[in-house]
């Protein structure tokens, strides 16, 4: 199994794949409507050949039915069973490119052999990278991690066109996928495709645990940011956003540190979530205001607050702990029947402020992940999960998702 890398100046080098393992078995999509007939495109990704339609493709991609539409034009003859046959490339600069397998095939014929290749890659088994020497294992061995997830992102792609369901487990996982994505025009298809693995049930990792979609947007708020403005997904750009605000400031150095090339995009973004946090703020103050008016009108809140005071510290201000209000809206929950029954509107109106801080504006995950996802509560004492954002103030193009 054979993968082709365009090295310097264009130069192409041929790998062998996993010399002593046979091939992974293709990847082979049934028709989405009948009378399609078979697949008729096959495509290798890296080493993963992937069986596929040419009308799903020509009706997803502009980018895929123009290779299409030249093939027929220049007239290339079928490959076995299939009228198109192609061969995903990587540069040495990451980028990705795609080419007739034939000629892939004809390159590595005069060039060297896979007998050759293996057996420098043997004997670099033992060298150590230092000054001019190249450790060829390190390289070749980064070279088929890259192979195995692009592979990995391009079985999520083209289950998007072909309205399959798929899950995604890591942050990589995803930034595989939109590189696909991305370079073969689908964007929009896979961000619609995206909503259904926002709503799929936990899957169990190999470690044994669970995991679903939702756990992925905290561990790494910023890219998820990027992600969904790139991909002009409404739903995912929400969550990113809340958890980027309850994050503020922390998260402020993974803006200053972004790419200079995406400066830009990342101060637009940057913008917003600066934005989002100081309406925050605003309502906790408000919060605040309706507390010690409350205050003044019973004195049943007064102790309540006073009660709560405890979890406050230099570290953990009123402006910054949930946990404080967590803490307080559950006292007021314990006495409110005794204030209801003399119709006490200052209890109400704390505990209504209050409730507002804590409520979670978060759209994706399943009832379990909402459970232990709550302010003031386990890793978010010290984060509130209220942030919203208008319609009219995103820097999204819902259009590009339909």
């Amino acid at each position: 199994m054979l993968l082709r890398i365009k090295g310097q100046h264009g130069i192409s080098q041929i790998f062998q794949l996993h010399p002593l393992e046979r091939p992974p078995p293709p990847i082979a999509f049934d028709a989405p409507f009948p009378n399609l007939g078979a697949p008729d495109v096959r495509i290798n990704v890296y080493g993963q050949d992937f069986h596929l339609h040419s009308t799903i493709l020509k009706l997803n991609s502009k980018f895929l039915s123009g290779i299409l539409d030249d093939a027929d034009r220049l007239g290339v003859g079928p490959v076995g069973r299939f009228k198109y046959d192609y061969t995903f490339t990587i540069s040495d600069d990451g980028s990705c490119g795609i080419v007739l397998t034939a000629q892939v095939v004809a390159e590595t014929r005069a060039g060297p052999t896979a007998a050759s290749l293996h057996q420098e890659f043997e004997s670099n088994k033992d060298k150590s990278s230092g000054g001019a020497t190249v450790n060829t294992n390190h390289q070749t061995s980064d070279i088929l991690q890259q192979a195995k997830d692009m592979a990995r992102g391009s079985t999520h792609v083209f289950s998007a066109i072909y309205n399959k369901d798929f899950a995604i487990t890591s942050v990589e996982e995803i930034l595989d996928a939109i590189r696909v994505a991305n370079y073969l025009q689908i964007k929009p298809p896979f961000s619609k495709a995206l909503d259904r693995v926002f709503r799929r049930r936990p899957e169990c990792t190999s470690d044994g645990q669970e995991i679903q979609f939702a756990d992925l947007i905290p561990k790494a708020p910023f890219i998820m940011l990027l992600v969904a403005k790139h991909l002009h997904n409404r739903v995912l750009f929400n969550d990113a956003l809340v958890h980027s605000v309850a994050t503020w400031p922390s998260i402020k150095k993974q803006f200053d540190n972004a790419d200079a090339e995406d400066m830009k995009l990342v101060g637009d973004l940057m913008k917003i979530t600066l934005a989002g946090y100081e309406k925050l703020q605003a309502k906790i103050i408000s919060a605040m205001q309706i507390l010690f008016k409350a205050c003044g009108e019973t004195a049943g809140v007064c102790k309540h607050l006073r009660a709560c005071a405890d979890s406050l510290n230099e570290k953990s201000p009123v402006t910054s702990n949930a946990h404080y209000y967590r803490q307080i809206l559950i006292r007021l929950e314990k006495n409110l029947d005794d204030h209801q029954k003399h119709q006490n509107c200052a209890f109400k109106n704390a505990k209504r402020a209050v409730e507002g801080l804590l409520k979670s504006n978060l759209k994706i995950g399943d009832k379990a992940f909402h459970n232990r996802t709550r302010a003031g509560v386990g890793a978010y004492q010290r984060k509130f999960l209220c942030a919203e954002i208008d319609d009219k103030d995103l820097p999204l193009n819902v259009n590009e998702q339909s």
